[in-house]
């Protein structure tokens, strides 16, 4: 089943699920619509379930949700149920992959100043939203330098490329839904 687990085209179908159960959790906690906690905790654990799947499939990419997942910790994003049970679930697989090569280290340091640094940034209004930092494309172009350099380490790009698709696929389903549900409404008023 590792074997399994760590072929590039698994890797990056657990990361697009990741992305996935990471908004609609987002969703269920953040933007309105709320969920019975039963629901809440069952994000939770799909969210755990497929991070843990994807750093167990590959170390270099356990390394990088590692960074952001102490990013997290350090800005509180880690802030209601669904998020705490998978990040607490992600972790405890990064501690079984137990990344620590070289490498690795330098991924996941730079990916925690990376997502620290502009995260604060933008939460402290001093780096505006815009697309750099609303799809962490620094976080990609980081990726991609250190990939000419590690070739290995183009999955890590791909697998946070899924992710991000998946995780702004739902946001952008969920503003469209709410679009259309106001519109339904103030033609019904």
């Amino acid at each position: 089943i590792m074997n399994f687990l760590a072929l590039p085209i698994i890797v990056i179908i657990n990361a697009f699920l990741v992305g996935f159960f990471t908004k609609l959790g987002d969703i269920a906690n953040d933007d309105g619509f709320k969920l019975s906690p039963s629901l809440n905790i069952f994000m939770g654990l799909l969210w755990g379930v497929f991070g843990s799947l994807v750093v167990i499939g590959n170390s270099d990419v356990a390394a990088f949700y590692l960074g952001i997942l102490l990013s997290w910790i350090h800005r509180y994003k880690l802030d209601n149920y669904s998020h705490g049970i998978g990040g607490s679930i992600i972790l405890i697989a990064i501690f079984y992959v137990h990344p620590a090569s070289n490498l690795q280290v330098v991924i996941t340091v730079v990916t925690l100043v990376l997502f620290t640094c502009f995260g604060l940034l933008s939460r402290h209004r001093i780096f505006y939203k815009n697309i750099f930092s609303y799809y962490s494309l620094y976080s990609f172009i980081f990726l991609a330098i250190l990939a000419f350099y590690y070739p290995n380490v183009w999955i890590v790009v791909f697998a946070s490329l899924a992710n991000v698709i998946g995780y702004h696929g739902v946001k952008r389903w969920w503003k469209r839904r709410l679009s259309q549900q106001s519109k339904l409404n103030n033609n019904n008023a």
